[in-house]
C-alpha cells in the first residue's frame, strides 16, 4: 500500500521505481476465454447448447497462458473481472481474478454476480442450438418464465417443508433460486441492455 507520495523518503522505503502506477481493474472482459492471437472460433466467451446456463462458470473456459494476461499486467491491468458472453440471455457465473496468477486456482479471488443480456447479441444467436430469442421481448418471456418456474418451485418448497417433504432443484435452478432470495450480494445479476 502507498500511505503518501512526497519529495523525500519519509517512512520505510521498500523500494525505487522509476514508474509508478495504480493496479487497473477491468469491469467486464472476456480475457483467457477469447485468447490473443488464436482464431475465433476456438473462442469460449458463448455457449451454443442453450440460451439460459445460469450454472455455467465464465472460469472454466479461461486459460491462464492467454498472452493478453501478460499484456494487461505489463499495461497497468492487474484485476479483471471476466464474464461469459452475452450471446446467451444467462451466460453464467462471472470470475473476478488476478491477471498475473499462474492458474485459474490461484487467480480466482471472487464472484461479481451472473451475466445477462436482453439486447441484439442473443437475438443474433438464432441458429444455436436450444431455446433461442429472434426479439427482446422473446429473450425477456425466456427469462420471465425460468424465474418464475423458479418462484413455484419456491413456494412449493415451503409447503413442502410444513409436511416434512423435500424439493429438489436443478444446478441452474439453485443459481437462479440464489439470485430470487437474494441471499448473497455477490451473485447478483449483472444485466447488459442494448437498444
Amino acid at each position: 500500500d502507498i500511505a503518501g507520495v512526497s519529495e523525500s523518503a519519509q517512512g520505510e522505503v521498500v523500494g525505487r521505481y522509476d514508474t509508478i502506477t495504480p493496479a487497473f481493474i477491468d469491469p467486464h472482459a472476456h480475457i483467457g476465454m477469447v485468447r490473443a492471437g488464436e482464431p475465433s472460433y476456438e473462442a469460449e466467451t458463448n455457449e451454443k447448447l442453450e440460451s439460459l446456463l445460469a450454472h455455467a462458470d465464465a472460469l472454466d473456459s479461461v486459460q491462464m497462458d492467454d498472452g493478453a494476461f501478460r499484456d494487461s499486467v505489463e499495461e497497468g491491468v492487474l484485476y479483471t473481472c471476466i464474464v461469459p458472453g452475452s450471446g446467451n440471455i444467462i451466460g453464467g457465473k462471472s470470475a473476478v481474478v488476478r491477471n498475473y496468477a499462474k492458474d485459474t486456482s490461484q487467480a480466482l479471488i471472487a464472484r461479481a454476480g451472473v451475466k445477462a443480456a436482453f439486447g441484439y447479441n442473443p437475438m443474433s444467436t438464432r441458429e444455436w442450438k436450444g431455446s433461442r430469442p429472434h426479439t427482446r421481448m422473446g429473450a425477456l418471456a425466456l427469462l420471465k418464465q425460468k424465474l418464475h418456474d423458479v418462484r413455484l418451485k419456491m413456494e412449493k418448497e415451503k409447503q413442502q417443508k410444513k409436511k416434512g417433504e423435500k424439493v429438489t432443484y436443478t444446478a441452474e435452478e439453485t443459481v437462479l433460486k440464489t439470485l430470487l432470495e437474494k441471499k448473497d450480494k455477490r451473485t447478483s445479476c449483472a444485466c447488459t441492455f442494448t437498444r
